[in-house]
């Protein structure tokens, strides 16, 4: 299984997701994270272009901009385990 995640990053910011994303794949190893890090106006156009047609990435990293993306059913919260 793999599961796409898109966020706006600077280096520093994406080295340390790619760790977390190797973490993550050692303690779940049949799921695999592909990671799409662009500037945030690519990032924007791309998503602005993919959540419409329904082939957006499974997680992105979220801002208080894209909120309005969420109350208009665009995109759903990932669902919290207890």
């Amino acid at each position: 299984m793999t599961i796409r995640y898109a966020g706006w990053s600077a280096e520093g910011r994406a080295r340390r997701i790619n760790k977390a994303i190797d973490l993550f794949g050692k303690k779940y190893p049949k799921i695999r994270v592909k990671a799409d890090f662009r500037s945030y106006t690519d990032f924007r156009k791309k998503f602005n272009t993919q959540v419409p047609g329904g082939n957006s990435s499974d997680m992105f990293r979220n801002a208080i901009g894209y909120r309005a993306n969420t109350t208009r059913g665009m995109c759903r919260p990932a669902p919290v385990s207890r």
